[in-house]
């Protein structure tokens, strides 16, 4: 099959291969400001480069060479000479607010996730993920033995769905009374869900419930959602009318997607509703963050993105069938699915 994209012209050519070497520099730039709590300190508004760099500890000249990579990027601008503020998308980089990009940016430096990206051809020669060759653990393990690494990645996780919170809390839920979250980071889904469907009553289900608690407490929610504490792939679930597994399925292999499925399907008293929200990656390579965000995986070992086509066979092969898939702008797809037939459902 031919290449759809035309061929660059030469200097187009050279300049493509400038931009890929230039990305490592530019996210080093960025992750050194956010280490230092540049993003944070801009919060408020300008700030010269003298006053920010006594705040944050830095040598004023240096620092304002990363600033100035920052602001060629789109990340600051300079109102005034020596004099530094955040463009829209610098505020995205402040940690805490809502859809905060912050800790995939700390959790993409982590220097342990960083290093494993440069050992991408040893995986590719022995299957071993790099993270696991390099660090001697398997990617939760690295984190369960270092827990201080653990908010980052756990921010970076929940900054994926807060965007598609409101896709999903804006489909229709005629029918379901009970929706359980499962594996859901702080619960943001379950929230906008709820908030939008006052009718609904909400399960958050996972092993760590901190986080889905103090969401759930922040929105006033606590009243209409039960906090239940559990592993996905051992089960038992809750009995529930919907589920909803975001960013979920991607974690896991074949085998281990057909065993959450399974699970989903043995603790239903009748065939359920799934809402999935997951990467689709297209059948043909072209631009789209899930191609990248699966190298990553391919990094750390933490399973692999999917095209379309064998995300829905996954669910086939588990007895479910989509009856609609909605793209969205956050690179994710948002897979409504239903049991195959009534017959195949264990009585």
């Amino acid at each position: 099959m031919s290449d759809p994209r035309p061929s660059p012209a030469p200097g187009d050519a050279h300049a493509m291969v400038w931009d890929l070497l230039r990305g490592p520099w530019q996210f080093a730039a960025a992750l050194a400001l956010a280490q230092l709590g540049c993003f944070e300190l801009l919060a408020t508004g300008p700030l010269p480069v003298a006053s920010l760099a006594s705040q944050c500890g830095a040598d004023p000249d240096l620092l304002e060479r990363l600033l100035r990579c920052a602001a060629s990027i789109g990340l600051l601008i300079q109102p005034t000479p020596r004099s530094y503020a955040l463009t829209r998308a610098g505020r995205m980089l402040i940690p805490g607010v809502p859809g905060s990009m912050h800790g995939a940016v700390l959790a993409t430096g982590e220097p342990a996730a960083w290093q494993a990206l440069t050992g991408l051809a040893d995986t590719a020669r022995t299957g071993e993920p790099a993270f696991t060759a390099q660090q001697e653990y398997v990617f939760h393990g690295y984190l369960a033995a270092h827990p201080a690494s653990i908010p980052a990645f756990r921010d970076f996780e929940a900054s994926r769905l807060a965007g598609i919170a409101g896709e999903i809390a804006r489909l229709d839920f005629t029918g379901s009374t009970v929706v359980a979250d499962i594996g859901g980071v702080d619960a943001t889904i379950l929230a906008a869900v709820l908030a939008a469907h006052p009718d609904l009553h909400g399960i958050s289900f996972n092993r760590d419930l901190g986080r889905a608690r103090d969401h759930l407490t922040r929105a006033a929610l606590t009243g209409r959602a039960e906090l239940v504490a559990g592993d996905f792939l051992d089960g038992p679930l809750p009995p529930a009318s919907t589920y909803l597994l975001a960013s979920v399925l991607n974690g896991h292999d074949d085998a281990g997607a057909r065993v959450i499925l399974g699970n989903i399907r043995a603790a239903a008293a009748s065939g359920p509703r799934l809402i999935l929200a997951d990467i689709l990656l297209p059948g043909q390579p072209t631009p789209h963050i899930g191609y990248d965000l699966d190298v990553q995986m391919m990094a750390l070992g933490t399973s692999q993105e999917r095209t379309r086509d064998t995300y829905l066979a996954l669910l086939r092969d588990a007895g479910f069938h989509s009856t609609e898939v909605i793209g969205t702008p956050y690179g994710l797809s948002i897979i409504d699915a239903q049991p195959t037939t009534a017959a195949a459902w264990p009585a």
